[in-house]
């Protein structure tokens, strides 16, 4: 039977959290906060409302934590730039996300001889397109279908450290599309220090 999806809202210390129920498909509850900070609860066909709500009275001091800390941790918004101005940054970072293609991106995935599709490599070595503009709740994202890297405007004006931490998260979605260990540990094996330079990211905005 297909999945259903509802979006529905509880409500913990006075704070309305709206979330995507996605009913069947598990055997459990199981709850993430996604990076953006929507929330998705996915339940058992057969698990009534009173067990739902239940669950996320037991949860909302978690949910309201990763929330409370991916808000905080997104770019801060920007003064409008005129056309020239924008046009300027685009140019500049646009040959800084081409230079840590170059320099970073390339010899790293090449040093560890990872196992890819020829799709794969085709965007690795070289994106369907690299989109650049501001951007209101992430530094950049990967359509890892399309082959496209989208990144923010206002990353150029972040440490170079940070900027290519930035764009090896983005490249190294061609190879693992999700947010998985799996993930994590491709990242720790292309840039052992992600980590550090993730943390001084966060502390710039």
């Amino acid at each position: 039977m297909k999945q259903q999806i509802k979006q529905k809202c509880f409500r913990h210390g006075g704070v309305d959290y709206p979330y995507d129920l996605h009913i069947g498909g598990v055997k459990r509850l199981n709850l993430r906060v996604r990076p953006d900070g929507s929330i998705r609860l996915s339940v058992p066909r057969m698990t009534s409302q009173r067990q739902i709500d239940a669950f996320l009275a037991r949860c909302g001091d978690k949910i309201a934590e990763a929330v409370a800390r991916i808000q905080a941790n997104k770019p801060s918004p920007k003064a409008e730039l005129s056309a020239t101005e924008q046009a300027e940054k685009k140019e500049r970072l646009l040959a800084t996300i081409l230079d840590c293609h170059k320099n970073v991106v390339l010899p790293r995935v090449t040093a560890l001889n990872l196992p890819m599709t020829d799709e794969q490599r085709q965007f690795i070595a070289s994106p369907q397109a690299i989109c650049i503009h501001p951007m209101k709740s992430r530094w950049g994202s990967c359509n890892f279908k399309k082959g496209t890297l989208n990144f923010n405007l206002y990353l150029i004006d972040q440490p170079i450290e940070c900027i290519e931490y930035v764009v090896m998260h983005e490249f190294a979605h061609f190879i693992q599309p999700d947010h998985s260990p799996a993930y994590h540990a491709l990242m720790t094996a292309l840039m052992p220090d992600w980590k550090a330079r993730k943390a001084k990211l966060n502390e710039k905005i």
